[in-house]
This record gives structure tokens, C-alpha cells and sequence, in this order.
């Protein structure tokens, strides 16, 4: 839940769906933050926050559509390599669980 109270922190305006779950939006409103639920799509909701961020003079960063997010994504198995060598592995094959909501 440090997204909530990192967030309360920033001044941010976490963004997302209505159905979110419960659980986790009265968490993020329980430690201060503001949290807007769109009942629409995933682009209506990524609109919004994209909204929020320019009324506060903030950057919006797609966490699954932004150029230096992917790149930096795609670093993430060149270094495993290169750190997998520095230690005298060799990785034949890794395994990661991914998903984004995007």
C-alpha cells in the first residue's frame, strides 16, 4: 500500500477502474490518498489520469505505452545476461510472471 501513501505524499490522483478491487481502493483512500474510478475502458481511464496529471502540472507516464518504459523492459534480459556471466552462469532460459493491465 505505499502506492496510497506515496501518492497522498506527491499529490498524485491514483486513476483506475471502478472495478478495482474493493480491497485494495479503501487501503490507497484509507491512507489519504484521492482515488478517481472511471466506469469505463482502460483507454478512458488512462484519458483521465493523463487529464489529472496536466491540471497539477505533472508528467503522465503510460506504465505499458511509453517508449522508455518498453526499452527499459526490454534492458531487464540484457542485464540478467550480463550479471549471469559477471558470475560465471550461463542462462539458458528465465522464466518471469507479467501482466500490466494494459
Amino acid at each position: 500500500m505505499e502506492q496510497g501513501a506515496s501518492a497522498r505524499r506527491r499529490g498524485d490522483v491514483p486513476v483506475t477502474v471502478s472495478a478495482a478491487s474493493p480491497v485494495k481502493l479503501v487501503a490507497i483512500r484509507a491512507l489519504g490518498a484521492t482515488v478517481v474510478t472511471i466506469d469505463d475502458t482502460s483507454l478512458a481511464v488512462e484519458l483521465e489520469a493523463a487529464r489529472q496529471a496536466q491540471l497539477k502540472g505533472m508528467t503522465f507516464v503510460s506504465p505499458y505505452n511509453d517508449i522508455d518504459v518498453i526499452a527499459g523492459q526490454g534492458a531487464v534480459g540484457m542485464e540478467l545476461d550480463g550479471q549471469a556471466r559477471e558470475h560465471g552462469l550461463d542462462l539458458s532460459a528465465v522464466f518471469v510472471a507479467v501482466g500490466g493491465g494494459g
